[in-house]
């Protein structure tokens, strides 16, 4: 990949970032209860994926985790199984530590090198999919930091194989999906943002 495809590449995930987290919310945001499991941060990481974070904040500066985390269980936490942490809610005094870990320098930074990973990943796993069109790639990563991968993948695959996999097809597969009713709304607001900025 040449140095104005690594350029231009970059620029579309830090849009997509920008739009996800309008969905989601900012550094230190916590959903306490999204499903099963807590949800932290710029793109709301959900379970395991909340581990993640915690272990690369958490490993650039231990001593300063120590100090914000004390009184927690968190630093024992981290080193548990996936399971866990896909059904582990928060108690209140554990979002309040973590909301002041998260806005830390190295809680900032670690945010925003796992969501260069993250959303680079989500585009291409939108293009290995079929999916060329930028604005299609940055809706479908939305729908997939919000849905998981399984789930997203299987919306794309709705789509009839005769048609094009726009941004627009791809918003109305996910309005066709039962389980995702509740999710329109986001949809729609999402693929306005995508029309106006990128």
């Amino acid at each position: 990949m040449g140095n104005n495809d690594t350029t231009e590449l970059k620029d579309l995930i830090f849009k997509i970032a920008g739009i996800i987290s309008g969905n989601e919310g900012c550094y230190n945001s916590i959903n306490q209860y999204d499903g099963s499991a807590s949800s932290i941060g710029l793109l709301q990481w959900n379970g395991l994926r909340a581990k993640r974070l915690l272990k690369i904040i958490i490993s650039k500066d231990e001593e300063q985790a120590k100090t914000i985390l004390d009184g927690t269980n968190i630093l024992d936490d981290v080193n548990k199984d996936d399971e866990f942490w896909d059904n582990k809610i928060l108690d209140s005094f554990e979002c309040k530590a973590i909301r002041k870990l998260l806005i830390t320098e190295k809680g900032v930074i670690a945010q925003i090198e796992l969501l260069l990973v993250d959303i680079e990943a989500y585009i291409n796993h939108g293009k290995k999919l079929g999916i060329k069109d930028k604005k299609a790639l940055a809706f479908f990563a939305d729908l997939e930091n919000q849905i998981g991968s399984y789930r997203a993948e299987k919306i794309i695959q709705s789509i009839d194989p005769e048609k094009e996999l726009t941004m627009l097809n791809i918003l109305t597969a996910s309005a066709l999906e039962p389980s995702l009713t509740h999710t329109i709304s986001r949809r729609k607001c999402t693929y306005e943002r995508i029309i106006n900025e990128i």
